[in-house]
């Protein structure tokens, strides 16, 4: 196991508020860190990481940006793309992996993650983030909004860590990251895929916060009626939960992550064509399908979402900010 005051060196593909949170903690912790972006450029940057509470000072920090000239020996990768970016935001990289790299994915949602992309040996982890919560002020700025215990584990679902994730894990605790081996990853995905299934695009057809979504009464009466269609459809999955369980899991996330407008709403009021529906939504929609099973509200918000999401990138004017 790595010495607990090594300087390990870590790279976050993605330069978003998770990203750039997550890289200030490593680096604050004395870690080496590195970030690298769509545009992959080799720079240095000064970035502005504002600390949960309202007393605490922003720090400003130096990271750079772009992959070194010399790889290490094995790398330690925090993937923190949307989940439609992540073939992309990989490609750059996956000729540098040397067998025995690590690479944690944070995406939410299912099938981001294309077949055979990353070599052998390469070992690939998922991360289930409950609440790590950030938001992105600016290009260079960043405030922690909330902090929950995340969850890692494989897709083969080992009782136990590697050594080398193990260190890793061990690494980050000490860094205020708060990342534990979960061997019911799988569940955990699911579950959060249904979580997200339901709020992110709900807020975006309500336009709100993710404190706000939770006492609009609209929004809350459509959060009970899908919590019993994802509960429904993750039975099929051999993941169960009970729709009540569910719901208060929704309202939990909800309340941890109050001040957040989520990743879905950003995209939406960016005028962006990309967006997440196709890995938080379609792999639910998909499996009732496949089992003969009925989500009307899924569905229907699906199609209200997706259409709105069309029309605001073929729309000079965009979306609505009333």
């Amino acid at each position: 196991m790595t010495d607990a005051h090594e300087s390990p060196e870590w790279l976050v593909l993605g330069n978003g508020a998770v990203g750039m949170g997550l890289a200030h903690h490593i680096h604050s912790a004395g870690g080496r860190v590195r970030m690298l972006d769509r545009a992959g450029t080799c720079d240095q940057r000064t970035l502005v990481y504002h600390p949960l509470g309202e007393s605490m000072p922003p720090v400003r920090w130096d990271c750079s940006f772009g992959l070194p000239s010399q790889p290490p020996k094995d790398h330690r990768v925090l993937v923190a793309t949307k989940a439609f970016s992540v073939e992309e935001a990989l490609g750059p990289l996956v000729e540098h992996l040397a067998p025995g790299s690590r690479v944690y994915f944070l995406q939410n949602g299912l099938g981001f993650l294309p077949e055979h992309l990353l070599p052998d040996q390469v070992e690939v982890l998922f991360v289930v983030n409950p609440g790590f919560s950030v938001n992105r002020v600016d290009h260079h700025t960043v405030e922690q909004t909330g902090y929950a215990p995340m969850l890692v584990g494989d897709a083969e679902g080992r009782v136990r860590p590697t050594l080398e994730v193990e260190s890793d894990l061990d690494w980050l605790q000490a860094a205020g990251i708060d990342l534990s081996w979960s061997p019911s990853i799988q569940f955990q995905r699911w579950k959060k895929l249904a979580i997200n299934a339901v709020i992110n695009p709900l807020t975006v057809i309500h336009e709100l916060s993710n404190g706000e979504l939770a006492v609009h009464p609209e929004a809350r009466v459509m959060i009970d009626r899908m919590s019993v269609e994802c509960a429904r459809i993750m039975d099929s999955t051999g993941h169960s939960i009970t729709p009540e369980a569910l719901r208060s899991s929704i309202l939990d996330v909800l309340e941890m992550t109050a001040p957040n407008r989520n990743s879905m709403l950003q995209d939406y009021h960016a005028n962006r064509s990309g967006n997440e529906l196709q890995h938080i939504m379609v792999p639910l929609i998909d499996q009732a399908r496949k089992h003969e099973l009925s989500c009307p509200d899924l569905q229907a918000v699906h199609r209200r979402v997706f259409e709105m999401f069309r029309r605001a990138s073929s729309d000079d004017s965009g979306p609505s900010r009333s």
